[in-house]
């Protein structure tokens, strides 16, 4: 994919003034891209393939990088409309910890930050972003990104996601409805969790944008938070788990643990559908967890699960 041709066809035909030019460019780059999630779980040499990885705009092939080529992609866009940019690193313990970008223009000082707090997803999820700030008092800030996000959502319309039929108001609309047909009918405390659950996994199915981990995993999570899911008594552990025989630690997929009270175990399986690109939640039975944990392993939990697949029951069927 030729980005930069298509990123300078799309800005000289804008109009766009500074601001939203700078503002386009990062929700751009929120969009193609997301976080490599092998480098938290990678050998030393992977993670130094990983950190060293270039892009080179003429042509991407590589959609998934962690912030320091984030930040490169984002400064390599903005300098060719000129904008003062730098990249600043965050050092913990003598070691390169978190990386950002600065842009400089006029009176404004803002830090575009897609990967700290899931900008990358969230933009992906028309739900706003977190971590496109101001580093000086700027009263006029919030109204000028209001402005942008407006000019901008009226040129550049994603018709895939914008008709998406679980946009956070529906959602936030079924979380209503739901809680008040439980007050209304004092339904149980374990049919509410089930019945939560089973909501949110109808909705991560739907999705068919999300095509890479990063973005499912992180809106899985974000559906748990908003169900108000993980209590005391009600629990959902995701996890992702690496094929053991696959060093570029590309192959991989996400074991879910769902335990309540004094139920039995249950686990469920996020994986790519066969012959496409999107992500698919079903049950798993005892049997083939097992071989898929002999299969695919993450050594922060492998004995954990392994040890609760060996309790787990079937219980729902979706």
């Amino acid at each position: 994919m030729n980005m930069l041709k298509e990123v300078i066809e799309y800005l000289d035909q804008s109009n766009f003034n500074d601001f939203t030019k700078i503002r386009w460019i990062y929700l751009y780059v929120c969009e193609k891209f997301s976080y490599d999630m092998r480098y938290p779980y990678a050998t030393n040499d992977l993670k130094e393939e990983i950190l060293n990885k270039k892009v080179d705009l003429t042509n991407v092939e590589d959609f998934e990088h962690i912030c320091y080529a984030y930040a490169h992609i984002l400064t390599d866009l903005l300098t060719i409309y000129g904008f003062n940019c730098e990249i600043v690193k965050e050092v913990e313990n003598r070691k390169l910890s978190h990386v950002y970008v600065i842009v400089r223009y006029k009176d404004k000082v803002l830090k575009l930050d897609p990967t700290k707090k899931h900008d990358t997803t969230r933009v992906k999820m028309r739900n706003g972003t977190l971590d496109f700030q101001t580093l000086i008092d700027d009263p006029t800030f919030l109204d000028e990104l209001k402005e942008a996000d407006n000019i901008i959502k009226e040129k550049y319309h994603n018709k895939e996601i914008d008709d998406d039929k679980y946009n956070y108001e529906e959602i936030m609309k079924i979380i209503s409805s739901l809680e008040d047909n439980f007050s209304k009918n004092n339904t149980p405390q374990s049919e509410r969790f089930f019945k939560k659950l089973e909501i949110i996994f109808k909705i991560v199915n739907s999705k068919t944008n999300f095509k890479k981990y990063d973005d499912i995993d992180y809106y899985f999570s974000y559906l748990l938070r908003k169900f108000k899911i993980n209590d005391k008594q009600l629990y959902v552990k995701p996890a992702i788990f690496f094929k053991n025989d696959d060093k570029s630690m590309k192959d991989n997929i996400n074991l879910i643990l769902v335990e309540y009270h004094n139920i039995p175990p249950i686990f469920f399986i996020l994986e790519k559908e066969q012959n496409k690109d999107n992500y698919h939640i079903r049950e798993i039975d005892k049997n083939e967890l097992l071989e898929k944990l002999d299969e695919y392993s993450n050594w922060q939990v492998d004995e954990y699960f392994r040890r609760k697949a060996k309790l787990s029951k079937p219980y729902i069927k979706l």
